[in-house]
Parts: C-alpha cells; sequence; structure tokens
C-alpha cells in the first residue's frame, strides 16, 4: 500500500538543502519528456563480418551473428529469490566511477549501492509547517530560505505529488537532473527502456527511486522522461517528482534523511498494509543515465540488506 507523506520539519534539513544548493553544479546530459534518452544498441553492432559456426562434427550451423556481443550491451533480467522482482533493460554490470557518487560535501550512511541516489545535503519536498518547529523564526524567513536552496526545497503541490486513483495505464514525469519517487504494495514501471515489475506480497511495501537524466544545460533539448505505471491498486500508489534545482544548480541526491521518515512510515502506519503498517519493505534504486540499481530490504527497522545490484567498484 502507498504511503502518504508527512511534512518535515526538521531544522537540519534546511540547512542541509542550502548547502547542497551551494555544492551543486550540472550533470552530465541526458532525459527526456519523450526524447529517447537511452541510446539504442543497435549500433554497437555494426561493419561485422558474417559469420559461420560449426560444432565438432554435428553441423550445427548459425550466420548472420556477432562473433561476440559486449556484455554492457546486453538487456538482463533479475529475479530476486522468490519474489519474483524483475528488472529489464539494464546491464549486467555497471562501475561506479560511471555514476555520481556521495562524496566530498555529500555524505551517505546507507550504502549498499544507494550512493548513486541519496544523501545529505539532499533535495527535499516539504509541508506547510516546514521549519516551525524553529523558536522566533518568521514565515519572510522561511519563504526566504526556500528561495535560497536554489530549487532544493520546494512545497507539496500536486504537481509533484500525486496519488493514481483510476486504473492504469498511468503517467509522470521523471525530470530531466532530478528523480521520481513512488511507493505501493505492487506495481510494473516502465521508463526510458528499462521495465521494472514489482509484485504484490503480504505485509510488504515497495519504494522506486529512479534518477532522471542529467541536464545538460541546453535550453530546449528537453531531456525529461516519461514514465509508465501498470499493475498497481488504484488509491494505493503515491508517486512524486523531486525537484531538478534551478539552471546551473541541477542535480545531486534525494535526501537521505527524508528517506529514512518515509521507510519509518512504511513501518508504522500512513495506510500501509492498513493502520499498523507494513512488516518490510523493499527500496528500489535505479539510475536512467546508466541502468544501473539496486535492490534493499528491510523488517521492521532492521538494518538495511542488499538484495541484488549491478553496480561495481
Amino acid at each position: 500500500m502507498t504511503e502518504r507523506q508527512q511534512p518535515i520539519t526538521r531544522a537540519d534539513f534546511f540547512r542541509k538543502a542550502v548547502g547542497a544548493a551551494l555544492a551543486l553544479g550540472t550533470g552530465a546530459a541526458l532525459n527526456a519528456c519523450r526524447t529517447p534518452a537511452r541510446a539504442s544498441n543497435a549500433g554497437d553492432i555494426v561493419a561485422i563480418d558474417r559469420t559461420e559456426l560449426t560444432v565438432a562434427n554435428d553441423a550445427i550451423s548459425i550466420k548472420g551473428v556477432p562473433e561476440q556481443v559486449p556484455t554492457s550491451t546486453l538487456a538482463t533480467e533479475l529475479t530476486v529469490a522468490n519474489d519474483a522482482i524483475s528488472i529489464k533493460g539494464v546491464p549486467e554490470q555497471v562501475s561506479s566511477s560511471s555514476l555520481d557518487i556521495a562524496k566530498g560535501p555529500f555524505t551517505n550512511v546507507t550504502g549498499l549501492g544507494t550512493e548513486s541516489f541519496i544523501a545529505e545535503p539532499g533535495t527535499l519536498l516539504v509541508g506547510p509547517d516546514y521549519r516551525f518547529d524553529e523558536a522566533g523564526i518568521t514565515l519572510g524567513e522561511i519563504d526566504n530560505s526556500v528561495k535560497a536552496s536554489k530549487g532544493h526545497v520546494e512545497y507539496f503541490s500536486p504537481v509533484n505529488q500525486q496519488v493514481f486513483e483510476t486504473d492504469g495505464p498511468s503517467y509522470s514525469n521523471l525530470p530531466e537532473g532530478g528523480y521520481m519517487f513512488a511507493s505501493a504494495g505492487q506495481m510494473n514501471v516502465a521508463v526510458n527502456g528499462i521495465d521494472i515489475e514489482l509484485p504484490a506480497r503480504e505485509g510488504h511495501n515497495y519504494f522506486l527511486v529512479v534518477r532522471g537524466l542529467h541536464a545538460d544545460g541546453l535550453q530546449d533539448s528537453d531531456l525529461n522522461n516519461t514514465a509508465k505505471f501498470t499493475d498497481y491498486v488504484p488509491g494505493h500508489i503515491e508517486v512524486e517528482r523531486y525537484p531538478a534545482g534551478n539552471p546551473g544548480h541541477t542535480g545531486g541526491f534525494i535526501s537521505e534523511g527524508q528517506f529514512g521518515q518515509k521507510a519509518d512510515a512504511s513501518h508504522s502506519g500512513d495506510t500501509n498494509c492498513g493502520a499498523e503498517g507494513c512488516s518490510e519493505l523493499t527500496a528500489v534504486f535505479v539510475d536512467a543515465n546508466t541502468g544501473a540499481y539496486t535492490i534493499i530490504d528491510r523488517k521492521n527497522g532492521s538494518p538495511w540488506q542488499q538484495v541484488a545490484t549491478n553496480i561495481v567498484a
């Protein structure tokens, strides 16, 4: 079942988010409203000789195929344990050197391959009582602090948070330079050539975090993507769009602290698995730029365990 977001009021989130705005720079390039962002691998197999294979004395013949196909071009299907989680259209391995990893001013404590997705300081979605727990602060000061974050702190609105209340397919924006977050008891998601299948399980919730294509700094290039959602339960799936930041300050990470708050809420209530929460949570992280993924799981707040990843050193 889905998680309904709780307003963020912790003052340290603001300070970290403003630090993020100062530390962030522009990303690389890729992402699209409908622009095909991931290059087709067909172009990798050109000008190759047609070969014939003869095996022993059996005269087995295979013609018109390349002698070798780089493993990095192969779409793979992942099946996790007996749960039938499936990720298709991703490389078998992705080097961590090709990813944005939290380092320098950015800190990730979760690990397990999440270092390319969540960190502090990180981008925030906040409620109307943001920073109200700080004694003596005025509404004007709060508003100015949001502006000073250079687009990395954004108030919840129908533009960045939605619940799919009708049968699918439904669609959401994966923003250039930003992120998409989804929470549901089950869902299938197709985005940028990657297909993710997360089947229903008893007492269980899913988080899906997808990093959008890096902003290229070019006007009108439109590197947004459209994510297609199917096989979900209407009214029980929440999808959020995390902002990319203002031009010149795009990229970065989702706030690791806010991600942790969402995870705690998944176990404790917010209509997840009813009134008392789900005992188990699986978080799936996917990078639309490279096809890198990592999957982590935990039960009732116990330490996260890595289920699978294609990220290598």
